[in-house]
C-alpha cells in the first residue's frame, strides 16, 4: 500500500509541473494581404495583426501563393515547409499559418522579425 500512496503523489506531482509549463500556440495564424505583380517583393505594413505584402508573382496557377511563402520564408528565417496559406488562396485577403514549433521562436520573436522587415 506504500507504493500506491507514492506512486499516486508522483502522478500528482506530474501533473502539477505539467500545468505550471508554459503552452504556446505551436501554429500562428497571420491575416496577410497580398499585391500580386508588384515589381518587387516587400513587407508593406503590419498593423492591427494584418500582414499587407507585395508580392513580385502574379496570381495565376498559386503563383502567388508560391511567392508568400517564400518570400516570409527568406526574411522571416522560417522554413517553407513550416509556412501555409491556410485560407484565401485564391484571394488577395489570405490567412497563413506558420508553425513555430520547430523553428524555436515565440510568437513575440515571430512579430519582432516582421516589424524589423518594415524598418529596411
Amino acid at each position: 500500500m506504500t507504493k500506491k500512496g507514492n506512486s499516486n503523489s508522483s502522478k500528482q506531482q506530474q501533473i502539477i509541473i505539467n500545468n505550471n509549463a508554459k503552452v504556446e500556440e505551436p501554429i500562428i495564424k497571420i491575416n496577410v494581404n497580398v499585391h500580386p505583380n508588384s515589381k518587387e517583393s516587400s513587407i508593406v505594413s503590419f498593423e492591427d495583426q494584418i500582414l499587407s505584402l507585395r508580392i513580385s508573382e502574379p496570381p495565376i496557377d498559386g503563383k502567388a501563393n508560391t511567392g508568400v511563402i517564400e518570400f516570409l520564408s527568406k526574411e522571416l528565417n522560417i522554413r517553407k515547409s513550416n509556412i501555409e496559406v491556410g485560407k484565401g488562396s485564391k484571394s488577395r485577403n489570405k490567412s497563413v499559418e506558420i508553425d513555430i514549433s520547430s523553428e524555436n521562436i515565440t510568437k513575440d520573436e515571430l512579430f519582432e522579425r516582421i516589424k524589423s522587415k518594415l524598418n529596411n
